[in-house]
């Protein structure tokens, strides 16, 4: 029995996308209900849907005519090919394939933005290629300093939900202040002051970031990873197996989703970098360490 089908198409910049259907049993008639999380055995539901995007995809099923099953391939092979018909007059596969194309289209200066960043600054986290749903960007600023960055999927081009440093340098302290000021949305283009930096709803991320921080970001075409890829001072890795995956053989390269380390020891004389985990786990083996509340004292 037909119960799953995957459709692949590509966005307008040819990036690649697939949207998994899987199919109730009473397929093309399941109900009107939404096309999210619902349950293939209960008929009042439509389809449950397995798709890459930074937001859920929660369309509408609109029920087709009463088919044969003889029919299902027939009208699945029509539905692929069928996405420039009417909305109002389509229903089943081809009225879900379209509102997928239109949530594409509204992703396309948000992955745009973050496809600049993937190539042409260091980026530590996620492992690149990321997966189109990640809108967080870890991207390295100095050596032993970086920028954690959280997008907002529906205003790309607005000041970014979350943005904060993440390790130690000589001029941390007058970075923090400018990083804080990203996410104040008072900080608009609006006002034009000049020598005060603005979010900029016409430039693109990467843009924005350089004009708050002062300078350009790290480029592979003129710098090494390797000056900004630090190890654990206690493990000695840079990337920590993904969780859960330590005893299959996890080798903790940078291919994996693991944690890297993000945080550094304040002493300039020392500032090593270490994973929370391995800080956490050497700081509770102390003797005389206690824990309360998750925290580590001694």
């Amino acid at each position: 029995d037909l119960s799953r089908v995957t459709i692949s198409c590509l966005d307008a910049a040819k990036r690649s996308h697939e949207l998994t259907v899987d199919l109730p049993k009473t397929f093309p008639t399941c109900g009107a209900g939404g096309g999210g999380r619902s349950s293939a055995s209960n008929a009042s539901r439509g389809p449950i849907l397995y798709c890459d995007l930074p937001l859920e995809f929660d369309p509408k099923w609109k029920s087709g005519p009463v088919m044969p099953k003889g029919e299902i391939w027939k009208a699945l092979s029509e539905d692929a090919v069928s996405s420039s018909s009417s909305s109002s007059s389509s229903f089943g596969l081809v009225h879900l394939y379209q509102q997928y194309r239109q949530v594409l289209s509204s992703y396309q200066v948000l992955w745009a933005d973050l496809d600049e960043i993937d190539c042409s600054a260091w980026v530590l986290e996620p492992s690149l290629p990321a997966n189109r749903s990640i809108a967080e960007r870890r991207i390295a600023l100095k050596p032993g300093l970086s920028l954690a960055l959280t997008v907002d999927p529906e205003r790309s081009r607005g000041p970014p939900l979350g943005a904060r440093l993440v390790g130690s340098s000589a001029d941390a302290a007058g970075l923090r202040e400018r990083v804080a000021s990203i996410v104040d949305e008072t900080h608009l283009a609006t006002t034009g002051i000049e020598g005060e930096a603005s979010w900029d709803k016409s430039r693109s991320i990467k843009a924005n970031l350089e004009a708050f921080l002062g300078f350009d970001l790290p480029s592979p075409e003129t710098t090494e990873k390797a000056d900004y890829v630090s190890e654990c001072g206690i493990c000695y890795a840079h990337r920590l197996p993904p969780a859960g995956d330590a005893a299959s053989g996890g080798d903790g390269s940078e291919d994996e989703d693991g944690a890297i380390p993000d945080a550094m020891c304040g002493n300039p004389s020392c500032a090593r970098s270490y994973h929370e985990t391995c800080l956490f786990e050497w700081l509770h083996s102390l003797p005389d360490a206690r824990v309360s509340f998750d925290r580590v004292f001694g």
